[in-house]
């Protein structure tokens, strides 16, 4: 064990006076979580293109109409619809990160999309995960816009629109509690309207060919739609809103910094294969158990503690708080054993320092992208979006944040974890064996 302790020192003092691979383990991963978390502040996105957003939706008004609403949006290639039985289901995918947002329609939301004239429903609520939020405008106006595509089908259809308007007018004077100022306004309004179809039966004012957009009825608004971030709050707690915005980058900053870790350990290795060290030390009465052992154990204690450091900068500055330190210890000494594992097998990639040092960075920023940890899911192809399951990085993010802000339970850990854990073992065993041979 003393050998093993000595020749993990040995490696901790490289990494120190490696200047590069320091910056990309401490400097790099505070830069990011800086900059980003001050775009994530106020930024907002609206890029129609987007397809297959991952939304869940729970129908409260249960009517004939909303529940058509629901099967349009499920036949919408921008969205990728789930339907929750009850909204505790939805916050729960929502929170987990198995979904990007819920859409949750009130009662009455079906009578609205019939008869835009009867008055508004209770807000629709767009519940977003936090950790997606610079897709929550994008969402938001997605969804608004499907809202008011129907009303151009209903704006062009005269006959339709007689008859709408025909049934809301007898319905307003019969009614003896709807207020006699709100009669006053509407009765001449719908009259008008009425005219307005009789004179010109095809007219197609709102708009063209069946299609609308938001603001294709002049500023005309029959939905409300209320944003929340979903959350799992205690009771004391404000479960809408999350204390910082860093709270949201510094789970990605830590990844991050273990990847600048576990790539340095990784070239390291391929460093020491050419210069002749590994040769010297295998001259030495110490076994490859050992050898390895050693680098795994300084790279587990590096990754460690460049991610202890960084919660500390993030708490002590600028004021994250943590919802469970035992849950993210946990969560960082899995991702810390995952990396050893992918830093073993990165060391047999490349030959020399410079091929082993690019093309471990290239794997690592595929992985990252594939795993969320450089754009949303909902932004790249569907090629590529079913693969973010088998990126480490996906995982170690989803601890990382169960563990800071997504409040997940013990049983909702040991996923990310598990998985986290069979990737180190089994890179760690697959790279030990392939680098045993070309030490040979």
């Amino acid at each position: 064990m003393g050998t093993i302790w000595a020749l993990a020192r040995k490696d901790l003092k490289l990494l120190v006076r490696d200047r590069s691979g320091l910056f990309f383990a401490v400097v790099f991963p505070l830069l990011y979580a800086t900059f980003f978390g001050y775009i994530m502040s106020g930024m907002s996105s609206s890029d129609a293109q987007v397809r297959g957003i991952r939304v869940v939706v729970v129908n409260n008004d249960d009517s004939s109409e909303s529940q058509a609403f629901v099967e349009e949006l499920k036949q919408d290639e921008k969205f990728d619809v789930l339907v929750a039985q009850s909204r505790v289901e939805a916050e729960d995918l929502v929170r987990k990160g198995s979904r990007s947002a819920m859409i949750v329609f009130p009662e009455g939301f079906g009578k609205t999309l019939s008869n835009p004239f009867v008055g508004a429903s209770e807000a629709i609520e767009l519940g977003i995960d936090p950790g997606r939020s610079m897709q929550a405008s994008m969402i938001q106006g997605l969804l608004m816009e499907k809202l008011m595509s129907g009303f151009g089908t209903l704006f062009n259809d005269s006959k339709r629109m007689r008859s709408t308007v025909a049934d809301t007018l007898s319905s307003i004077q019969k009614d003896p509690d709807i207020e006699p100022a709100f009669k006053f306004l509407m009765v001449p309004f719908l009259k008008s309207v009425d005219r307005f179809y009789t004179e010109l039966p095809n007219t197609q004012t709102f708009a063209q060919n069946g299609e609308s957009s938001t603001g294709s009825s002049g500023g005309f608004q029959p939905f409300a739609i209320e944003r929340v971030d979903v959350v799992r709050a205690s009771k004391d707690e404000n479960p809408s809103n999350l204390d910082s915005a860093f709270q949201i980058t510094f789970p990605q900053a830590i990844v991050w910094g273990v990847m600048g870790c576990a790539a340095s350990f990784g070239i390291s290795l391929v460093t020491e294969r050419t210069n002749g060290t590994l040769m010297r030390l295998r001259v030495a009465p110490i076994s490859w158990t050992t050898i390895l052992a050693s680098k795994a154990l300084a790279c587990f204690i590096a990754t460690t503690l460049v991610a202890a450091m960084l919660i500390a900068v993030g708490v002590l500055i600028m004021g994250i708080k943590i919802h469970s330190f035992l849950m993210l210890l946990v969560a960082i000494l899995s991702v810390s054993v995952g990396f050893v594992g992918i830093m073993m097998l990165l060391s047999v990639l490349g030959r020399t320092e410079r091929s082993a040092g690019g093309i471990g960075w290239a794997v690592l920023l595929i992985l990252g992208m594939l795993g969320g940890a450089m754009m949303p899911l909902e932004f790249m192809p569907e090629s590529l979006r079913q693969f973010a399951s088998i990126s480490p990085i996906k995982w170690s993010i989803l601890a990382l944040e169960g563990a800071v802000w997504r409040r997940f339970t013990v049983q909702e850990m040991l996923l990310p974890c598990g998985v986290l854990l069979g990737i180190g073992l089994g890179c760690f065993v697959l790279g030990s064996r392939i680098f045993r041979i070309m030490g040979k």
